[in-house]
């Protein structure tokens, strides 16, 4: 049963980081790209959600019901939040280290995603921190 689970976690991490990617390649968000090839982005992309679910799958007997030791639905759903969570994390995080070349001063705090395009992750956290803290009024 616990490997079950991390399995379960494992493909679904892969899954939304080659998912993450697609959609940041299609929506023009450079500051999430693990590349700059567009080939590769799709390669890694389609691959990353195919091959962990063909590895998920095909190493063991998943089709079990909860009561017979699968996944009960409520930690099923629990289980896709948290990977789905932890691919963002990762991505966010390897993507702005990445591109850690891409500073732009010239960002705006109601920009939101499209700020992605000229910048990574973390400078736009950074920005948006500092444009909070100066216009919160108590």
């Amino acid at each position: 049963m616990f490997t079950f689970t991390i399995d379960y976690l494992i493909l679904i991490i892969l899954a939304s980081i080659g998912v993450i990617q697609l959609g940041a390649l299609y929506g023009d968000l450079k500051g999430l790209l693990f590349f700059q090839s567009v080939a590769l982005i799709h390669f890694v992309g389609l691959s990353l959600p195919i091959a962990s679910f063909v590895w998920f799958f095909t190493t063991d007997a998943r089709n079990i019901n909860d009561y017979a030791g699968g996944l009960d639905s409520n930690i099923q759903a629990l289980l896709f939040f948290l990977g789905a969570l932890i691919g963002w994390v990762f991505t966010a995080i390897l993507s702005s280290i990445i591109n850690l070349h891409m500073k732009r001063q010239d960002l705006s705090p109601c920009q939101g995603l499209d700020s992605l395009k000229k910048t990574n992750y973390f400078n736009v956290l950074i920005f948006n921190l500092k444009y909070w803290r100066s216009n919160w009024h108590l």
